[in-house]
């Protein structure tokens, strides 16, 4: 992959940065074309006659506004890599949020960590454009398409001026997404004394970004066969999704510190890791069915020797073609390993595979925690909170946590 030709604009008003990076490419990347300019419309006239692989994007451009550039990509070119630079999390965040970019770089960033992020990327799409993963696409007529509830619920979000208690209006018209909302803001997650009733008071408490990454994960869900779900034996999956993204927020709240886009980032890839066992129920349901029976290995296993990819492979898939940020593609694809692709892919997707693991063990009442403590988690250094996190998932458990979700 890093030997390949890629072909990446780059756009800035800064010429002196621009010409800066050009000469650090032609030196350390000889192999990869980088174009500068400080022109949007320049940009797109090179895009529109040359196969580009990536942009990196200022927010503020000579010609013309950096948002609206990223969102004329995605509509002309939705397989190009977007990433924005921005001086501040706060400042991309909703590009994030809407889809409009893969990845974010605060300002001000070096040249070696461009490439690290822009590999990664790569990496990304050549495994999920691997002949396996296109040939199990082809055959499934009905990915789901990108909720409508999320949508609208980016899309308000999107607007400075909005409240809680909007959002907690739109939420209140859904009445499945209400009560999901109520049982996620009831439980012993967040160990309020009183009962919430309230869709907008519960709004209020979970906060935008988890209601976001629920109304996306719910919005799936219900566009699938709850037949087939059940016919597949995957009753719990809503139960399991949540408590692996709760248990990752628990323990990314430690390991990210303050940062809470990874916080946010860990909780949605934490509920969307399995969506694509969703995606085979639904769509190859006898199939699935007769493997979610067998014994013997492992269902990634399983799901290899059948279909020719797993259902990591398939999420990653149909979110790459939403727009989700890599991160997130990345913990979905890589959460059962290995854990060399971990280790290069950070802390987000390490988490997500962290808590799945121990949830798993919980449900199973695997006290064998040997296969978590010889993998990641030495390298992630939390070593020490690691029983820990394990009593937290049996009080999620032994709590009634969700119970009936």
């Amino acid at each position: 992959m890093g030997d390949e030709t890629k072909t990446i604009i780059l756009l800035d008003m800064d010429e002196i940065l621009l010409a800066s990076f050009e000469r650090f490419f032609r030196r350390v990347k000889r192999e990869w074309n980088l174009i500068p300019t400080t022109s949007g419309y320049k940009a797109l006239e090179i895009m529109a006659q040359n196969h580009v692989d990536a942009v990196i994007c200022d927010l503020r451009l000579k010609d013309m506004d950096g948002i609206a550039f990223l969102k004329e990509v995605k509509k002309r070119y939705p397989s190009v890599i977007r990433i924005v630079a921005a001086s501040s999390p706060q400042e991309s965040f909703p590009l994030a949020s809407g889809g409009e970019v893969h990845q974010y770089l605060q300002k001000p960033f070096n040249s070696e960590l461009l490439i690290k992020i822009l590999e990664r990327s790569f990496r990304i799409r050549e495994v999920l454009k691997s002949q396996r993963i296109v040939e199990i696409a082809t055959r499934i007529t009905t990915l789901p398409s990108l909720p409508q509830l999320y949508l609208e619920v980016v899309h308000r979000l999107n607007d400075p001026n909005v409240s809680l208690r909007e959002i907690g209006l739109l939420i209140q018209k859904d009445p499945g997404m209400s009560a999901k909302v109520l049982q996620l803001v009831n439980s012993a997650f967040f160990g309020l004394y009183s009962k919430v009733a309230d869709p907008i008071r519960a709004v209020t408490i979970l906060g935008t970004e988890t209601v976001k990454s629920l109304a996306l994960t719910y919005g799936v869900f219900k566009q699938i066969s709850l037949r087939k779900v059940e016919a597949c034996n995957l009753g719990d999956f809503w139960y399991h999704n949540i408590l692996v993204a709760s248990l990752t927020k628990n323990i990314g709240m430690r390991e990210c510190l303050l940062d809470t886009v990874c916080q946010n980032d860990v909780f949605t890839a934490g509920l969307l890791h399995d969506i694509g066992k969703l995606v085979f129920a639904d769509n190859l349901a006898n199939q699935y069915s007769r493997l979610m029976r067998e014994n013997g290995s492992t269902l990634p296993e399983k799901e290899v020797r059948e279909f020719g990819c797993h259902h990591g492979e398939v999420g990653a898939y149909l979110l790459q073609l939403w727009g989700i940020p890599d991160k997130i593609v990345e913990a979905v694809l890589w959460h059962h390993g290995p854990l060399e692709r971990l280790r290069e892919a950070g802390i987000v997707p390490s988490l997500v595979w962290l808590a799945n693991e121990i949830v798993n063990k919980v449900v199973k009442g695997d006290e064998d925690l040997g296969g978590i403590e010889d993998g990641l988690i030495l390298d992630l250094g939390i070593e020490g909170g690691l029983g820990e996190y394990v009593e937290y998932a049996k009080r999620m458990l032994e709590g009634g946590y969700l119970e009936g979700v």
